[in-house]
């Protein structure tokens, strides 16, 4: 067996070989890759067509339309009808509620940013969008968890009482 010398490195060497070893050279190539030029926010190239913008855009407003629309009946029938009004219920009534309220004040100004690319409404818009979207979409969450948690006492409640009435 040969007997090996490893080279002697010091610790500035070993640092400056990984640091020189980096996949970008510079921010101009990291700017090339992501598409940053003046496309938008990181959008592919295929992204600036008009047809696509179009596209996208009847897309977001049907779904957009649709979760209003859906959610206004489900609030409605809530509403009108009084034996829906079990605890379990309501429930779904504040998921309803969550969700309308994304509907109404979150989804649209998000549509405008996937599509065009570009956040057009100002920073205070931003940070109020932000915030509104972070509560409303944990409020959404925390419904769903608590619905989550109804079915799962009234399924276990059920077992219990076949289990142990036999």
């Amino acid at each position: 067996m040969a007997n090996t010398t490893l080279p002697n490195l010091s610790n500035s060497t070993v640092i400056t070989a990984i640091s020189s070893s980096t996949p970008y050279n510079s921010s101009a190539d990291l700017t090339n890759s992501l598409n940053l030029n003046n496309e938008g926010v990181g959008s592919p190239r295929w992204m600036s067509s008009f047809v696509f913008m179009v596209s996208v855009s009847v897309a977001l407003s049907l779904l957009i339309l649709v979760a209003i629309v859906g959610n206004s009946f489900v609030i409605a029938a809530f509403c009108i009808k009084k034996r829906l009004r079990k605890p379990s219920n309501y429930f779904i009534l504040n998921l309803a509620v969550t969700d309308l309220s994304l509907a109404v004040l979150i989804l649209p100004i998000s549509a405008v940013y996937d599509v065009t690319g570009v956040w057009v409404f100002g920073e205070e818009i931003c940070l109020v969008w932000t915030v509104m979207d972070v509560f409303i979409s944990t409020g959404s969450i925390l419904s769903l968890v608590a619905i989550s948690a109804d079915r799962y006492m009234a399924i276990r409640s059920v077992i219990f009482i076949v289990y142990y009435s036999l």
